[in-house]
């Protein structure tokens, strides 16, 4: 195997094994000898693909995002319909991010740890980016009345991750999340031309 390949195997491990740690113990609980334990690799590996804990946490945060907007296009692009398309994307959205890992990663520890700015950079660059996307089209097709694209993306999608965290604090999660889901979807169509 090439240096090049292997090196991108070693990092994925990290991140993988990062990503379950992160998850179940929480970043402040979570120390980098563990991950290298863990993987198998030794400490300058690490080194040599995160310069901190830090910067590991956030690979893991820009992997998770990137999964979780893979599972949106993947439930939204089966509907025609531009509304079904955004609807799906949303539900889609909640389903994935009531994942456990997903939710402590990217919800409750994100913020925190990487700060406000660099998680909502995050957060536009994978989330707010493709719903952004979809708006702006369907504003294009007629379907969206005359409002701000950027408020609108802005607040469906701060009302989505609220949305998983209610959910996530609730003692009946099904009924939590049909109510989420009802009520995300009656925001959206008030926006329906």
């Amino acid at each position: 195997m090439k240096n090049k390949e292997q090196s991108e195997l070693s990092k994925t491990k990290i991140i993988e094994v990062a990503c379950k740690e992160f998850s179940q113990k929480g970043y402040a609980n979570v120390s980098l000898e563990e991950i290298v334990q863990q993987t198998g690799l030794t400490r300058g590996s690490l080194y040599h693909h995160f310069k901190s804990k830090k910067g590991l946490f956030q690979a893991v945060v820009e992997e998770l995002q990137n999964k979780v907007a893979k599972e949106v296009e993947k439930k939204a692009i089966l509907q025609k319909d531009p509304w079904q398309a955004l609807i799906s994307g949303s539900m889609a959205f909640i389903q994935t991010m009531l994942n456990d890992e997903y939710r402590r990663i990217l919800i409750v520890d994100a913020p925190t740890v990487l700060g406000w700015s660099m998680w909502e950079e995050i957060d536009d660059e994978h989330s707010e980016k493709h719903l952004k996307e979809h708006l702006t089209y369907m504003v294009e097709m007629g379907e969206l009345k005359d409002v701000s694209i950027d408020g609108l993306t802005s607040i469906l999608s701060g009302s989505m991750n609220e949305a998983v965290m209610w959910i996530g604090k609730s003692k009946d999660v099904e009924t939590a999340t049909h109510e989420a889901e009802v009520i995300i979807e009656h925001i959206l169509r008030a926006f329906k031309k």
